[in-house]
């Protein structure tokens, strides 16, 4: 992956170089070494140099980092903000979480598509129920569009939803308090 690190010579300049690196850590990291090799205009390079460690700022859904600024990025497909429903939300949304959670309205503005998938119910005997819901991936909100009755057999395992081929934990609305926000984003949270 390739990281765009601002490297500061202390009190004097700051020059911009591009590293290849796996991780946002090891380009600070060799963008520090690389600094004092640069050709920083005339200048001595008896300095200290340091790096903004502030993470770069990342999608809101899939967490990818954003490769430069807002502006440049457009161009590239990514989005800066979206609407949810009545909802303005700040991105970014990079250009493959754009393609796949926001569409167009018909004022033009992105808006934050309900994503289609299957609310399961399983039983321990290996019956299992089925029933259609919306999905939003943002605050991890279910709705069962029809629930199919299918008469108990056995003690309820498991709720979950299958959303886009994956199955994810399902919890009443009313259970979400019992997580912390980093559970929180693994499950899905459905109305009874």
């Amino acid at each position: 992956m390739l990281f765009e690190i601002p490297v500061i010579r202390k009190s004097v300049a700051t020059k911009t170089l591009e590293v290849e690196a796996d991780t946002f850590e090891e380009a600070l990291d060799k963008a520090l070494a690389q600094a004092p090799d640069e050709d920083w205009a005339g200048c001595t390079q008896d300095y200290e140099y340091d790096v903004d460690r502030t993470p770069p700022t990342t999608c809101v859904f899939c967490g990818q980092p954003m490769p430069g600024n807002m502006d440049k990025v457009v161009d590239e497909g990514w989005s800066p903000d979206f609407w949810d429903e009545d909802e303005h939300c700040d991105g970014p949304v990079c250009n493959d979480c754009t393609m796949k959670y926001l569409g167009m309205d018909q004022s033009g503005e992105l808006v934050l598509k309900r994503l289609d998938g299957e609310f399961v119910s399983r039983w321990d005997s290996g019956v299992e129920s089925k029933s259609p819901c919306k999905v939003n991936v943002r605050t991890r909100d279910v709705e069962v569009q029809e629930v199919r009755d299918t008469p108990t057999v056995g003690v309820l395992e498991e709720k979950y939803v299958l959303l886009e081929g994956k199955k994810y934990q399902a919890e009443p609305q009313e259970h979400r308090s019992a997580f912390s926000p980093k559970e929180q984003a693994g499950i899905f949270f459905w109305r009874q």
